[in-house]
């Protein structure tokens, strides 16, 4: 962002390096390196202290007038501290405040890419709200105007690029509507929306104001409806599988589930997934066509992609992808643990590929117990580097049978088998799937007393429970242990607060939820956003 607001890499960089060789080896305050920035660029250390000093970050929302008049073709904007809802707050509180924000904009009818390179940075929002005919000049910075008696559907608007700025930016519904309906993308018309970081940008915020009660659910589910059958990047896809992976905890084990559950099953199968992201070696992957400056980083983001995909198809069981986990799984086994054709042993290297034929082979290949064996045997082998022993330790917890998860909370708790730090790690692992969690949390009010990182494990299934009852036993483990006045007290009451946040979030919008993804169809686009007439 700094770098964007002193107007590329070659200021910052001649600053830095006057500030450093300046103050080497002596002690300074923030208003050494503003100077430096300033002898540089001036006005920058005004610009710049606001985003020192206050805490958070800023929401900038921007309203267009749609209203075919002369003259009114402005945008509104406000800005505000971002916050999300604590505990059971519906919504969080709106905070006004003033960061200078330096404003990057464009629009959908631009037949090109737009980005931080090719914008002009010159348009600075220095108060809460306003205008931005009054910042902004159209020599600084265009905004499209509606053309004629109808709307035009490419006429959206899109700022921020590229998330240079370090703040989140909403629309009005409108904006929304046309933003989607652009999506999928045209080879035809390529447009911002091209841009990979764009997308993940818009994803990202979208479904944080929703969690946050600023936006209906129906903006970004709609928008990763359009996006999945054709998302190439992984920036962008695991944007949307976090969010996704926040609902999918929260809505399980509720009536809204099996909407959800049968929704992601299906568009997993939109997204991209062929047996080809399957890949010994992710250098050498058929499906390594992300283009990077460096081969080495293309084929890395390439196996992150591929990962990720299959992830996502096993989860939720799409396509032919736990049949192939399954084959994968036993020409491991039969090859003495090594993979063909590079024929590395498990201990010696974990290419990334194999963790998740390790999982979904245990969790959907036949003989469930004795596969499991195989690898709890494979677990004590001294050989095997920490790194290997945890992909053993996540693969054995992906099994259905909860006999065997039970065992492997069990092992949790001998030291002589898996070490302190790594016993969090096994409850995230079992808590991952849906029988899991349950038994993970029974387990730990249970067991307290035996179990290492307490506190890491209270946090983490802090994300899985959604109900009053949770709360309840929550408060109960506390007072058993000790109180508030306990090492693991302070992580007992945010987790508390994490819960009757989930329990409200459930509330507002489980079954909105459902009803949105029930009017999604797969291998169609979604249908338009519903927007206010009066707009």
């Amino acid at each position: 962002m700094i770098k964007g607001m002193m107007g590329g890499p070659a200021d910052l960089d001649a600053a830095i390096t006057t500030y450093v060789e300046k103050y080497k080896l002596k002690t300074v305050v923030k208003d050494n390196f503003l100077d430096e920035l300033e002898k540089v660029k001036s006005g920058i250390k005004n610009h710049l202290l606001g985003w020192i000093d206050k805490s958070g970050y800023p929401i900038l929302t921007l309203n267009r007038d749609y209203r075919d008049l002369a003259g009114a073709t402005d945008i509104n904007f406000t800005q505000s501290r971002f916050l999300v809802p604590v505990g059971n707050q519906t919504r969080a509180p709106v905070s006004a405040s003033d960061w200078h924000i330096q404003l990057t904009l464009t629009d959908g009818t631009a037949n090109r890419p737009v980005t931080m390179e090719t914008a002009n940075r010159n348009c600075w929002l220095t108060t809460s709200s306003g205008k931005l005919g009054d910042y902004c000049n159209n020599t600084e910075i265009n905004y499209p105007r509606e053309r004629g008696s109808s709307p035009q559907a490419d006429n959206y608007i899109v700022a921020n690029l590229q998330q240079y700025g370090f703040f989140r930016v909403n629309y009005d519904l409108t904006n929304w509507a046309r933003i989607i309906a652009a999506l999928p993308l045209s080879v035809a018309h390529p447009t911002i929306l091209e841009d990979a970081a764009t997308r993940g940008q818009l994803i990202d915020d979208s479904f944080t104001f929703a969690r946050a009660g600023i936006l209906k659910y129906e903006v970004p589910l709609k928008l990763i409806h359009n996006v999945w059958p054709s998302e190439d990047n992984y920036g962008a896809l695991a944007s949307a599988n976090y969010h996704i992976g926040y609902i999918e905890r929260i809505l399980r084990g509720t009536l809204h589930y099996q909407a959800f559950s049968d929704y992601m099953k299906n568009s997993a199968g939109q997204v991209p997934y062929n047996d080809d992201r399957w890949s010994v070696d992710w250098k050498d992957s058929p499906l390594n066509t992300i283009p990077a400056a460096d081969p080495s980083e293309a084929s890395y983001n390439t196996v992150l992609l591929n990962n990720l995909i299959i992830d996502t198809a096993c989860f939720y069981e799409a396509g032919s992808c736990a049949t192939v986990a399954w084959n994968k799984f036993k020409a491991w086994q039969d090859n003495n643990n090594t993979f063909q054709p590079d024929l590395r042993p498990l201990g010696q290297h974990i290419i990334q590929t194999q963790p998740l034929v390790m999982c979904y082979g245990v969790r959907h290949g036949p003989n469930t117990v004795a596969n499991w064996e195989y690898l709890n045997g494979l677990y004590d082998d001294t050989t095997l580097t920490p790194a290997n022993k945890l992909a053993i330790l996540r693969a054995m917890a992906c099994t259905k049978h909860e006999e065997l998860l039970q065992r492997l909370l069990v092992m949790a708790t001998d030291r002589n088998r898996v070490r302190s730090q790594d016993v969090s790690t096994v409850f995230s692992y079992v808590a991952r799937f849906h029988a899991g969690s349950t038994m993970a949390w029974d387990f730990l009010r249970s067991e307290w007393t035996k179990l290492s990182g307490r506190a890491n494990i209270v946090s983490t299934m802090g994300a899985y429970l959604k109900n009053d009852r949770d709360v309840r036993q929550l408060r109960q483990l506390q007072q058993t242990a000790g109180g508030k006045d306990i090492p693991e007290g302070p992580t007992f009451e945010r987790t508390i607060l994490q819960v009757e946040a989930n329990i409200e979030w459930l509330r507002q919008h489980g079954k909105e939820i459902a009803d949105v993804l029930a009017t999604l169809q797969p291998n169609a686009a979604s249908p338009a956003l519903e927007v206010p007439t009066n707009v």
